[in-house]
């Protein structure tokens, strides 16, 4: 059981570094869509952002579902690949159907995969906000708030 914490912990620790690359990336996609107001409507460039940062979250969370799906086939916990991906969808979006079980000392790792989910859903959930903007419309765009909080943390 020791083994299993440790590798699940591992994995995590990977998935959420990778995602928070991926993440850094989504905001260098965002900051090249263009910014003058009056070049596009409002609805527009909501709409555009929606649809690349949907993408890009789509791309990590399939990303992470995937690393676990290729762990599970890589300690023998599952003989083909759909077995081991259906049930690391299953288990990190938390709805714990239960018709594919793990068993014995490794079974650990569900849960693991599930924290995980949760965990990386509150990352995504708060990476929409902040880069929709939605408590903040108006405020100046995502680009300038991150120059602004640079200058203030002397990154500039």
């Amino acid at each position: 059981m020791a083994l299993a914490l440790f590798i699940s912990f591992a994995m995590i620790i990977a998935s959420l570094v990778a995602a928070a690359g991926f993440l850094g990336l989504a905001v260098k996609s965002l900051n090249w869509l263009p910014t003058n107001r009056e070049a596009q409507s409002s609805w527009v460039r909501l709409t555009t952002e929606l649809c690349v940062t949907s993408l890009w979250i789509l791309l990590v969370m399939t990303a992470s579902i995937w690393a676990w799906a290729l762990l599970y086939i890589r300690i023998g916990l599952f003989p083909n690949l759909e077995e081991a991906l259906y049930f690391s969808i299953v288990s990190f979006t938390t709805v714990g159907y239960g018709d594919v079980i793990i068993e014995g000392p490794w079974r650990v790792i569900a849960g693991m995969t599930a924290a995980h989910g949760l965990l990386s859903f509150g990352l995504y959930t708060a990476f929409f906000v902040e880069t929709l903007d939605f408590p903040r419309r108006g405020r100046g765009s995502t680009r300038q708030r991150l120059e602004r909080s640079r200058h203030h943390l002397g990154q500039d």
